[in-house]
């Protein structure tokens, strides 16, 4: 009673009574300086108090309160940060700071810790799931929760052991079944939702209890999906496994206007890598300088020549993208799952950054999502490593004077792609120890330099980040933490390797930071681990990225 009078929340009987959800609304509020819930005006505070107050700051004086938010929002400006104080201070009585200090055994235990357990509980689904999966509007009220609970559990053989748990986008519910794997619980609360009037009000998902726990108030905050989430484990959060029970919609909605420009933009940096490589070829680009001086004696230059040498770059290397993106949607569909359209994300440096397609329906377990995840990828190196090496014998019989070059730097930057080219063009790639390799150019077919970027594209898909494809297919062979925390790690090393190493790599980790962070949307049922086959064929994946990645030798 005493904290709920804090945020203007007086006159409750008795602390069943009090509505928790407004309560930790109004508490949320309050900590982003937003004190809109309550009756009073914003006071005019005088000089002489904006002074006083400034100098109280400057004296680190106890008696006032100075939040992160309030620093991050003052942006240095000490006046701006002395009016945060002294709102604060007028809107919220000061013995709250004495109360808030105190153990909580000391507050009315029953309710700060069921409160506690609440806040945990958002703030550990809200960084760990998606944003779709909180869509506004969308998540079943508490009554439809307790309607699951009373009617349909009981029917699936699924024991309840606790009250709903509210958390980000909906309730977490915990208990105990006596199926072999989750798998054919969701099955069995499946069958019985489809006989219930629920059927169309929600999602349920057999997950670990992520909101379990004290600790996760002190992990969480809202940065958790950037690269300040590293210390994150699954031992600190993980507890048993729960139904997570949200909206009826928790994939991603698409833009598809936004998307299909993305796709063309994608496919006309590709066009310009294909014409790109033409260009460091000495005798080609003295005749496109050629042809361009006829502008000056205002007549039309003719380069369908250069359209036409550069076409079966461009053809190959969609194509390789399309294989990577076929063999995503032929796995997801011997599963049953629906994936959006593929977006061809525009690149300078490669052509396309990626080929990005999202999940339109949820996959069955952390299985399927690993087999969709892998797929891609695999199958994208293969068809690179094979078109790479046909290039290359190619190249071994066409005419120097028309063919494609990139410079030898880029082209010892894969050890697999260098290897490849190496082996079949004996010693192209060789520089002796300490000899310079810039301004060298290195002549291949176009064939071959269309499966050499394909090769590092697909590699760079299969890096543990963000929902890309090594992203998706690290959560499914550990957990939704712990993929958080890898992430992390790598996207620092991408950092690192780009500031110091290859624009590649940072143009990747710009890509990734401004579109692909955070988590993937959820299989249905992600208690159940991946099969050991699995996890070597996560090895080989991981193998292929680093050779594919690290230069050659």
């Amino acid at each position: 009673k005493i904290l709920a009078s804090f945020v203007g929340m007086e006159g409750y009987e008795s602390i069943d009574d009090l509505n928790k959800t407004e309560f930790l609304k109004r508490w949320e509020m309050t900590g982003n300086l937003d004190y809109s819930f309550t009756n009073r005006t914003t006071p005019q505070f005088s000089d002489a108090e904006i002074l006083a107050t400034k100098l109280r700051i400057k004296e680190r004086s106890e008696d006032v309160t100075i939040s992160d938010v309030m620093l991050e929002r003052a942006n240095g400006n000490a006046t701006q940060l002395a009016l945060y104080a002294l709102e604060y201070d007028y809107f919220i009585n000061e013995s709250s700071e004495r109360l808030l200090s105190l153990p909580i055994g000391e507050i009315t235990p029953e309710f700060l810790q069921d409160l506690v357990n609440q806040t945990s509980g958002e703030m550990a689904f809200s960084a760990l799931y998606p944003k779709c999966t909180r869509k506004e509007g969308e998540e079943p009220t508490i009554s439809q929760v307790e309607a699951l609970i009373n009617t349909v559990l009981p029917q699936a053989k699924f024991s309840s052991s606790s009250k709903p748990q509210k958390v980000a986008g909906g309730y977490i519910v915990s208990g105990t079944h006596k199926y072999e794997n989750g798998d054919a619980l969701i099955d069995a609360i499946d069958r019985e939702l489809a006989k219930s009037s629920l059927a169309d009000k929600m999602t349920i998902v057999y997950t670990p209890n992520y909101a379990s726990g004290l600790e996760a108030m002190n992990i969480f905050n809202e940065n958790v999906e950037s690269l300040e989430f590293l210390e994150m484990t699954a031992e600190d959060i993980e507890q048993e496994p729960v139904l997570y029970i949200t909206g009826p919609n928790i994939v991603r909605d698409t833009n598809r206007l936004g998307l299909t420009i993305t796709s063309i933009l994608g496919l006309a940096t590709s066009w310009y890598l294909s014409i790109y490589p033409f260009l460091l070829n000495d005798a080609i680009g003295k005749r496109v300088d050629q042809e361009l001086e006829l502008l000056d004696a205002s007549m039309q230059p003719d380069l369908t020549w250069l359209t036409d040498l550069s076409f079966p770059l461009f053809v190959t290397f969609i194509g390789l993208q399309l294989v990577h993106e076929l063999a995503h949607r032929a796995v997801a569909g011997a599963n049953g799952v629906k994936l959006s359209v593929p977006t061809f994300v525009p690149s300078l440096i490669t052509g396309v950054t990626s080929s990005v397609t999202t999940f339109k329906t949820l996959p069955k377990n952390k299985e399927v999502m690993f087999d969709i995840s892998a797929a891609g990828p695999l199958a994208g190196i293969t068809a690179s490593a094979i078109v790479l090496a046909f290039g290359a014998k190619l190249t071994l019989i066409s005419d120097p004077a028309t063919l494609p070059a990139l410079p030898l730097d880029i082209l010892r930057q894969s050890t697999l792609g260098g290897a490849i080219i190496d082996n079949i063009i004996k010693g192209s790639l060789y520089v002796p120890e300490g000899a310079p390799t810039a301004g060298i150019m290195i002549s291949l077919h176009p064939i071959a330099i269309a499966g050499y970027i394909s090769l590092v594209v697909n590699a760079l898909s299969l890096l543990p980040i963000g929902t890309t494809d090594g992203g998706r297919l690290t959560m499914a062979l550990f957990d939704r933490a712990e993929k958080m925390t890898i992430g992390s790690l790598t996207l620092l090393a991408l950092l690192y390797f780009g500031l110091f190493g290859s624009d590649l790599f940072l143009f990747y980790f710009s890509f990734v930071i401004a579109f692909q962070t955070g988590n993937e949307v959820p299989a249905r049922n992600e208690q159940d681990s991946v099969s050991f086959s699995r996890v070597i064929v996560a090895t080989i994946c991981y193998l292929l990225a680093l050779m594919s990645l690290i230069p050659f030798q």
